[in-house]
């Protein structure tokens, strides 16, 4: 073995066992579940097993059968945080691995394969994720292990027995994952040879068949649920003629978040494209597709382009922006400024980035759990009656429910400042009113209107931890 390999698997290593080290942190500090979780665990609770592949309801959706897992799992543990959480968090570090295996069949140098690594590793968002008991994180490592195997099937070299497993698989992944359709569509479309057709017919009419169950039974009934509760929540991710460089420019600040320099990312994200489609190699060809498949599907308001829901695709983001490296060779002026264009792209990612990872704010700022003991502990069922804002209530009956607490009178405040301030002016005096504020909403923030009309209220006990408020006001 050379030195130069021997230092690669040393870095490769340090890279492994940092961006692993990450993610446990993030596991371990997260110690309760959030509003959004609390809400998926809520909607489906209750429910047979067999409505997990039904509309859940509660403005919540999730591919069947990780409802399924998931379920499976918590009903073992008692849905406990950590135990829930664990299924993200193992999928955010097999995916480590998925992607190191895919950038050596994107990439001809180690120091461009080392680059994407480090890049993928240390993305804070995908690392925010890998600890959240939602489907996020299992997306992205089904995701890439569609771009790992997808591309090099040739399904006219497919014998009869292999190609009934292929439409098995094919059909389990959207259950799984739904962003694999993107992944499957593509596949789909690079076998298209004359060939091949009849073959492709064996695998589509079922695949068809069962998407389209899985539409009018599942996805579609989830949209009216999730427009009753959020009225057009996602529309900001939904491409259009005069929006498509914002959504763009949206993407890249989540994606990339801590870095700024958006424009930069957007260059060797553009350059990485060109080259994909300069190169004509069957990864890079599939990558185009799979690309233009979410855009299309973002134009047909299909499916949105944005935040989480877009997290699937960042690794896709992150090979695109790492492929301009592999393009020249070591220590030429063409390497060297980009070497400075990565600097300046993601400048973000420096000590004060990776400082604020030793702290439990950066990865949970609310405390449903801990309120709610708290609660609990001081609770009069003769006097007092408890008011939740909506962003707090499903974290509020999940932790009662856990705890066996079932107040006599338990209400959600309007959504709205307007309305709540209306509201509260006329609850009824003689009664004690605890305030379980958990989480506010950023887009209609209520917790100040709240707090601004407590001030003139009689207050006898209060308490924050964190973001989250529990107090208790007589009138």
């Amino acid at each position: 073995m050379t030195k130069s390999k021997t230092i690669s698997y040393w870095i490769l290593g340090f890279i492994f066992s940092f961006a692993i080290l990450l993610r446990t942190i993030a596991f371990a500090y997260r110690s309760e579940f959030e509003d959004d979780e609390c809400r998926l665990i809520c909607a489906f609770i209750e429910k047979s097993w067999w409505e997990m592949f039904l509309c859940i309801g509660h403005a919540q959706s999730a591919p069947p059968i990780f409802l399924f897992i998931e379920r499976l799992w918590g009903s073992i543990w008692k849905y406990n945080e950590y135990a829930l959480k664990l299924i993200p968090y193992l999928s955010s570090i097999a995916s480590l691995f998925v992607f190191y295996k895919l950038t050596e069949k994107y990439f001809q140098h180690q120091y461009t394969r080392l680059t994407g690594m480090l890049l993928f590793s240390v993305n804070q968002i995908i690392i925010t994720f890998s600890s959240i008991a939602k489907q996020y994180s299992s997306d992205v490592l089904i995701c890439l292990l569609c771009a790992y195997f997808l591309p090099e099937i040739d399904v006219f070299k497919l014998d009869k027995k292999s190609l009934i497993k292929l439409a098995v698989v094919l059909i389990m992944l959207p259950l799984v994952s739904l962003p694999s359709l993107f992944f499957i569509g593509a596949f789909f479309i690079i076998n298209i040879k004359k060939e091949n057709l009849k073959r492709l017919a064996v695998l589509s009419i079922p695949f068809l068949i069962t998407m389209l169950l899985y539409y009018f039974f599942n996805l579609a009934p989830s949209k009216v649920s999730l427009d009753e509760y959020f009225s057009s929540y996602w529309d900001e991710g939904f491409i259009n003629l005069h929006n498509w460089l914002s959504v763009l420019v949206i993407n890249f600040k989540y994606a990339f978040k801590p870095n700024n320099f958006t424009l930069f990312e957007l260059f060797l994200f553009g350059f990485g494209l060109v080259l994909f489609a300069k190169d004509r190699d069957t990864y890079g060809k599939f990558t185009l597709i799979v690309f233009g498949l979410v855009l299309l599907a973002s134009v047909l308001k299909l499916y949105p382009y944005i935040s989480r829901v877009s997290l699937y695709s960042y690794p896709l983001l992150i090979l695109a922006c790492t492929k301009p490296l592999d393009t020249f060779k070591a220590k030429s002026w063409q390497f060297y400024l980009l070497v400075m264009v990565y600097l300046i792209s993601f400048y973000g990612y420096n000590h004060n980035c990776f400082r604020d990872f030793l702290y439990k704010e950066t990865f949970i700022s609310y405390a449903p759990k801990t309120l709610m003991d708290d609660l609990i502990d001081k609770y009069n069922p003769d006097t007092d009656i408890v008011l939740s804002n909506s962003a707090s209530t499903s974290s509020f009956l999940f932790y009662a429910g856990q705890a066996g607490f079932l107040p006599k009178k338990l209400e959600e405040l309007p959504r709205t400042s307007d309305k709540i301030i209306e509201y509260l002016d006329e609850l009824p005096k003689g009664q004690n009113y605890w305030f379980y504020l958990v989480k506010d909403y950023i887009k209609n923030p209520v917790f100040e209107t709240i707090m601004e009309w407590s001030f003139g209220e009689n207050l006898i006990y209060g308490k924050q931890v964190s973001d989250s408020y529990l107090f208790v006001i007589k009138r």
